[in-house]
């Protein structure tokens, strides 16, 4: 008795491979081989091709073709160019955007999409009561839109996106990528060799982070960026000082910049903002600039200041920085909301080209006194709760008494100087400046309350006059631009390497014949002598 045949079909489109077996047994086999490239329909009783199936068992046409040879032998490789161009097509992805998201779609199979999701999830650190916590930024998700999942990201990473996907996949975008093509003149900005080679590492990709010590002439390097690539700008600055330093230098290529911060509100082609601003106003800013500059990028990973860089579409990005490094270990952030860093040198490079002084690091020890001594024991013994008893500590260390002895000393050596005081709280810098004022006519104090207008007159004055003593808080740590300011006295500062980097820096800007000397004030036998060992290095 002859047994039954039974025809094994597989189709795509209109063209069929037909096969005649005769026992269950080989159906099955072959069902195993197929299953994961087609699916089966049982009215018509035939294998259907499914490109979807494929993808996402990462199969390309030419194991598919191999597989089929197996079963229905050389006439397979006649569906060879109907099936590659299918899973061609089908492997194209495009990314699309509605209001707030990209939209990543295309056949991506689980183990892609998951591939995907975890090399766009970001470590991100928060300090809390001095403790570090971590917690995942996941910057691509599926999200529910309408009735349907898509998988999704944000618009801030966008050239991520391209750069992580365009080695492996043909990429269309459907996105309107930000950027009006600005005037600027033609006039070149003359930069130093080192200036011009670290440039043209930027230019290879338009995105980067430039680290180069204070005084190197980043703000120019960034200028003559935004005149050579004459697209819609974004700077984004730290303080209010640095919106005016950058409009100024900006007419440099005949631009005349916008502002947004500190009572301004002028949107230009080309517009600096203050971070703190541009968060408020992310929605103007997020689709119209093709380059975005990140002038002391170190602040980008900043709780509230990140939601800029992954908000914001532009394709181009600069970061520039003197100390990537941060207390909370967040640096990783700065390189993928900007671009890894395309460039780098160190202080001996500014001084071989005389744009940064020599200077001397001079550390004074003082004692507390007596009833300062007994108050900071009674302290360490008594208060259990840490926070609480560091924050009260500090606060004896950084005002020790013996500190304005020496301040007085220190401003009466250099009269004819121009000095900065450094100071970590407002208290401490309204008893300097009562101290210092006796003894120095040009004494000035700059602090966070310190009126916007009131503070670009005093900051003129302390430019302007031939010595004298500018008292400060942490809001001139960053931004000032004095270059004959050649002393610098820190009566106080937090452990951060950065932050001593930045403070030394403001009187390091060259002056022919000019040493800088940086004094740092440090109460004997406190925690303050542990924050200075911290930020030693600069």
């Amino acid at each position: 008795m002859m047994s039954r045949t039974i025809v094994f079909k597989f189709t795509v489109d209109n063209h069929e491979l037909a096969r005649e077996v005769e026992s269950f047994s080989m159906i099955y086999r072959l069902t195993d081989q197929v299953k994961q490239f087609s699916f089966y329909d049982r009215r018509e009783r035939r294998w259907i091709f499914s490109v979807k199936r494929a993808i996402m068992n990462n199969l390309d046409a030419d194991r598919i073709i191999q597989t089929l040879e197996g079963i229905f032998g050389p006439e397979a490789r006649r569906l060879e160019p109907l099936i590659s161009k299918k899973i061609q097509n089908a492997r194209r992805i495009t990314i699309k955007e509605n209001e707030d998201f990209l939209i990543i779609e295309g056949v991506l199979g689980t183990v892609e999409s998951a591939r995907l999701i975890e090399r766009f999830t970001i470590a991100y650190n928060y300090i809390r009561k001095g403790e570090l916590f971590n917690e995942k930024l996941r910057l691509v998700r599926w999200r529910k839109i309408g009735d349907k999942f898509y998988l999704t990201a944000e618009k801030g990473i966008l050239f991520r996106l391209i750069e992580y996907l365009k080695p492996i996949r043909d990429i269309k975008i459907d996105v309107q990528i930000p950027g009006k093509r600005i005037k600027t003149s033609d006039r070149l900005i003359k930069l130093y060799p080192f200036q011009e080679e670290c440039l043209n590492s930027w230019m290879e990709k338009k995105c980067g982070t430039i680290v180069i010590p204070t005084g190197g002439g980043k703000t120019f390097i960034a200028i003559e960026a935004i005149r050579r690539l004459r697209t819609s700008t974004l700077i984004l600055v730290v303080t209010q000082e640095l919106l005016r330093q950058w409009k100024e230098r900006l007419k440099l290529i005949g631009v005349d910049a916008g502002l947004l911060g500190a009572r301004h509100y002028d949107i230009r082609d080309v517009t600096v903002s203050t971070y703190h601003s541009a968060v408020k106003y992310i929605d103007e800013l997020k689709n119209r600039f093709g380059l975005i500059i990140f002038d002391e990028a170190h602040h980008v990973p900043a709780d509230t200041f990140k939601t800029i860089g992954l908000k914001l579409k532009s394709i181009y990005r600069m970061a520039l920085t003197a100390t990537p490094e941060r207390r909370d270990k967040n640096e990783p952030l700065i390189y993928f909301i900007a671009g890894d860093v395309v460039y780098s040198i160190g202080k001996e490079t500014l001084r071989k080209y005389r744009l940064i002084a020599d200077f001397e690091h001079r550390k004074i020890y003082v004692n507390l006194t007596r009833d300062e001594l007994n108050r900071y024991n009674r302290i360490e013994l008594s208060i259990d709760d840490e926070m609480k008893r560091i924050s009260l500590l500090k606060s004896i260390a950084f005002m020790a008494e013996e500190k304005y002895r020496v301040l007085r000393d220190l401003v009466k050596r250099h009269f004819n100087d121009k000095i900065i005081v450094f100071c970590q709280r407002i208290e401490q810098a309204n008893r300097s400046y009562d101290e210092v004022k006796k003894i120095h006519p040009n004494t000035f104090l700059i602090i966070g309350k310190t009126r916007k207008y009131e503070r670009s007159r005093i900051f003129e004055k302390f430019k302007k006059a031939e010595n004298g003593c500018l008292i400060t808080t942490t809001v001139l740590d960053e931004g000032i631009d004095v270059p004959s300011a050649n002393v610098a006295i820190i009566m106080s500062g937090s452990g951060s390497r950065r932050q001593m980097i930045q403070r030394v820096g403001r009187v390091l800007r060259y002056v022919e014949g000019k040493k800088a000397i940086v004094y740092e004030l440090i109460a004997k036998n406190t925690i303050e002598y542990y924050l200075s060992r911290k930020r030693d290095g600069i």
